[in-house]
């Protein structure tokens, strides 16, 4: 009987051997090959952990180290949640692709080193965020941090009406434009083409020389710009060298002088040009501060008006020919047709008095030969445009905003009081259309009270667009005196995706020209006293200046006959943006 039961203890204690001996056999071929779901899973969570901890060393916080002992076991644990699905191999995400989200969370794929996050790389704006936001670093890491493996997903959490949706992040591997490539973009003046000045050339003996002089518009800087184009071309035509007049007080600004903003050299290239200083050599008696005195000795051009809007001055000569009168007078639109003179062409010095010169030169000036017409728009656009310093400072300005667009709030002391006193939310709602959800926005402004500035930047704000402003970008400026200001701004606005202005504002009207020289695709008028785009009349954005259903204005707004020939425009630019 003893025998008996020794011998079933020792077959029992085999038996538990045997199946002890299996078991283990059994978990290390789970350990090594098993293929199940968990242990999937769990394989892409180590090698997304250590991807990312290799690519994003960089720019984010180190991800936490992985104990792959703990990793198996809290895995095998039973759990009484529904098994998640098994996860499903899956291709790279584009850099231009916004994944759709799903409810069991997959491995984050590995970042390419393009695709390394920037603390100055910016959303597309087809993407969830913002289009205009920057990822920084720390929002780099919370836009990357891998999901639980075996966490359950929970339901989406119903947005209240003032809640936003949490972002999709996907990662642009589009690089900006370098300053160097964007400032070379805003210099239009350096791209001539063809195209090639051929001044006159200045008689030796001071006795043959003959000078245009003209004084001043007594008005704000773009009127006094205005005066000079005018004058410029007028010497041109005339075939005089251009006297600029000594310093003055600009309003609003301290005494400068034309060649403080201009460039000079490119201006005499462009035509014989003299500062007041040089002209006084040859004229000691005048004074060397005031252009008092000169009228004494020259002969005083005179219009029919104070202003040169009644009329169009005709080069070489009013046409004889029925066929060539016709278009003179089409371009004229009933005004009076004058020419250079044989009494003007006798004078030294043709001498024209303040507040005469105010308008557009391509509208006060009639070619009879077309390429002459080109000409002249070229010489302006090449040879008389702001000095190099004021782009460089605009184009670090530039470079901040990357992907904004731009408006003019033209408040301060501006006469139109319809435009100075327009409501905010009017203007809100006639040009939020225009612009991109959540764009950034450039607003330049010469509103100084700090609460009129907040309503109406506060209707943007709240629909998630950031306002900028010059304030905010000084040290881009700080080797330009205040004078200048203006100009620095109007070049910022030139880069913006799409421009709005102030209407009857000579400041937005050079801004809209200098797109269309920098050959912007957006160069329409567009300003913030007409709702878009019900209230624009056909071929308001870019029209001739003689579009047949707009009023005749000779100084209030640009047009594309700037850059183009008056009777052969481009056709008009759709309103899809």
């Amino acid at each position: 009987m003893a025998g008996t039961t020794a011998n079933r203890n020792n077959r029992y204690s085999q038996y538990l051997l045997f199946i002890a001996a299996i078991t283990i056999l059994a978990g290390i071929h789970i350990y090594l090959f098993d293929t199940s779901p968990r242990r999937s899973l769990m394989r892409g969570e180590l090698q997304r952990h250590h991807t990312l901890g290799r690519d994003l060393s960089a720019s984010v916080d180190e991800q936490p180290s992985v104990d792959f002992k703990k990793f198996i076991r809290k895995v095998s644990q039973p759990t009484n949640s529904p098994t998640p699905a098994p996860t499903p191999k899956h291709a790279e995400i584009p850099p231009t692709e916004t994944p759709k989200p799903t409810v069991t969370p997959k491995p984050t794929p590995a970042l390419k080193p393009t695709e390394a996050l920037k603390p100055t790389e910016a959303l597309k704006p087809t993407e969830a965020l913002k289009p205009t936001e920057t990822l920084k670093p720390t929002e780099a890491a919370k836009a990357t941090k891998p999901s639980r493996p075996a966490e359950v997903s929970k339901p989406t959490k119903v947005l209240k009406h003032t809640e936003a949706p949490r972002p999709t992040v996907v990662i642009s591997t589009i690089t900006p434009p370098q300053p160097e490539d964007r400032l070379q973009h805003m210099m239009y003046w350096e791209k001539k083409g063809g195209f090639k000045a051929h001044p006159m050339t200045i008689p030796k003996n001071p006795e043959d020389r003959k000078y245009l002089v003209f004084d001043t518009w007594k008005g704000g800087f773009n009127n006094e710009r205005m005066s000079l184009e005018l004058a410029f071309v007028l010497a041109y035509v005339t075939n005089r060298i251009l006297v600029l007049p000594p310093p003055f007080d600009f309003y609003l600004l301290s005494r400068s002088s034309y060649e403080d903003y201009f460039d000079l050299e490119d201006m005499k290239k462009g035509h014989p040009t003299l500062t007041w200083a040089e002209f006084q050599k040859d004229f000691p008696q005048l004074r060397p501060d005031a252009i008092k005195g000169v009228e004494r000795l020259s002969l005083i051009l005179k219009w029919s008006s104070d202003t040169i809007g009644n009329e169009v001055f005709v080069h070489p000569a009013i046409p004889t020919d029925p066929a060539q009168l016709e278009r003179a007078k089409k371009f004229a639109r009933n005004r009076k047709l004058i020419e250079y003179t044989p009494e003007m062409k006798a004078q030294k010095i043709l001498y024209i008095p303040e507040r005469v010169l105010l308008g557009y030169f391509y509208m006060f000036f009639y070619h009879v030969d077309p390429e002459q017409e080109m000409y002249v728009k070229n010489l302006v656009k090449y040879h008389l445009h702001y000095r190099k310093r004021f782009h460089e400072a605009a184009v670090s300005i530039v470079n901040n905003l990357n992907n904004y667009s731009s408006f003019h709030l033209r408040k301060g002391d501006f006469q139109f009081s319809d435009q100075r006193n327009f409501p905010s939310h009017d203007l809100f709602n006639n040009i939020k259309s225009i612009f991109k959800p959540r764009e950034k926005l450039y607003v330049s402004t010469d509103e100084k009270d700090a609460s009129v500035r907040k309503e109406y930047f506060r209707l943007f704000e709240e629909d998630r667009h950031k306002i900028h402003t010059l304030d905010q970008f000084m040290p881009a400026v700080q080797s330009i005196e205040k004078n200048f200001y203006g100009l620095v701004e109007q070049l910022v606005c030139t880069q913006a995706r799409v421009f709005v202005g102030t209407r009857l504002s000579t400041f937005s009207s050079y801004i809209v020209r200098m797109r269309g020289y920098m050959g912007e695709k957006n160069h329409d008028t567009l300003v913030t006293y007409l709702k878009y785009p019900g209230d624009y009349k056909q071929g308001y954005d870019s029209p001739p200046w003689h579009h047949p259903e707009l009023g005749y204005c000779s100084w209030c707004r640009e047009y594309s006959a700037a850059w183009e020939p008056w009777d052969n425009p481009s056709p008009l630019l759709s309103h899809k943006r």
